[in-house]
């Protein structure tokens, strides 16, 4: 006999079953890698069987009227904006959605968790508590920031870097307070060593590599290895220490690379400078130039050589004269 082939994810399921497409696709499917989708979805009761992964659901805007039943069972029902609820990996549930609801989906493999746990040696192990509409700050501030960052993302060729981080931060949560042994966890844990910024030695090592691999494909892994800690706590001392995420600080080196090539060189293609510092086309280059900078590529090379006479002509007159001649 062949395997057993394993149920659909949540995301083809939903399409399966309402026949539509998300609005929005956030990263691509991985063994220990969170992906995710924006749904608009229409009245529909849809019955969800086994999926392998785990799904926190944020709602967006929209309906309260939300039913969720399982073996025949009501265990939720009415929901709010800005609420979330967390569909297990394996469990079969049926959701009633009784008016138009826009929602964000965030796929988390359970292999994601069972490395989480292994690594920090948590006692409950890698299963979660399911929740249905409950007020979490943090989940919600969590998931306007990945709606956020993802609007700089090609959805073709998604940021390692942002999913990877979103992944660690995500999992420890989670699992702190929304796994087995979470209320015990929470009990035990006091201040840790693991609060504070990056040394100093080490986050030059880590800021040296990403400017000079600007236009490669940067992984958490390489980068928390290079200061000599766990990537979830790579992400918490990175912030600490810079102010922002490793994915904006990332972004905001490539977008500074970008404007120094742009005036240098206004010969050089847009597509040749976008590649260079890491952009998958000139199109994204261009979009996510232009939302950051407040102006366009294009519109900032124009400016450049239209100046650049009167800057010369300047610096002629600024020059000393020339006594030999």
């Amino acid at each position: 006999m062949g395997a057993t082939r394993p149920a659909p994810d949540v995301r083809e399921q939903v399409s399966a079953i309402t026949g539509i497409v998300p609005d929005r696709v956030i990263g691509q499917p991985g063994f220990d890698r969170v992906h995710g989708a924006v749904w608009t979805h229409a009245p529909v009761t849809a019955t969800l069987d086994c999926p392998p992964h785990h799904t926190l659901v944020w709602q967006m805007s929209g309906t309260q009227d939300v039913t969720r039943i399982d073996a025949g069972r009501i265990t939720g029902r009415g929901t709010r904006v800005d609420r979330v609820s967390l569909m297990e990996a394996g469990c079969r549930s049926t959701w009633c959605i009784g008016g138009v609801a826009r929602v964000l989906h965030l796929y988390i493999p359970v292999a994601l968790l069972q490395q989480h746990a292994a690594e920090h040696g948590l006692p409950g192990g890698c299963a979660l508590q399911p929740f249905f509409s409950i007020d979490d700050p943090w989940l919600r501030h969590f998931s306007r920031l990945v709606l956020e960052d993802a609007r700089d993302l090609d959805s073709r060729t998604p940021c390692p870097l942002l999913l990877d981080a979103a992944a660690a931060c995500l999992a420890s949560h989670l699992l702190r307070h929304h796994g087995a042994d979470a209320t015990g966890r929470r009990a035990r844990s006091g201040p840790t060593a693991e609060t504070g910024g990056l040394r100093p030695a080490a986050l030059r090592r880590v800021q040296a590599y990403i400017d000079a691999h600007l236009g490669d494909t940067l992984r958490l892994d390489t980068l928390a290895s290079l200061a000599n800690v766990s990537r979830h706590h790579f992400v918490r001392a990175f912030r600490t220490s810079v102010g922002v995420t490793p994915h904006r600080y990332l972004l905001a080196q490539r977008l500074l690379a970008a404007r120094t090539l742009l005036t240098a060189d206004t010969q050089r293609p847009l597509g040749e400078i976008a590649r260079a510092v890491g952009f998958t086309s000139a199109s994204h280059f261009s979009a996510t130039f232009s939302r950051h900078e407040g102006v366009a590529p294009s519109q900032l090379r124009r400016r450049v050589t239209r100046s650049a006479p009167i800057r010369a002509a300047a610096e002629r007159r600024a020059a000393p004269p020339d006594r030999g001649a």
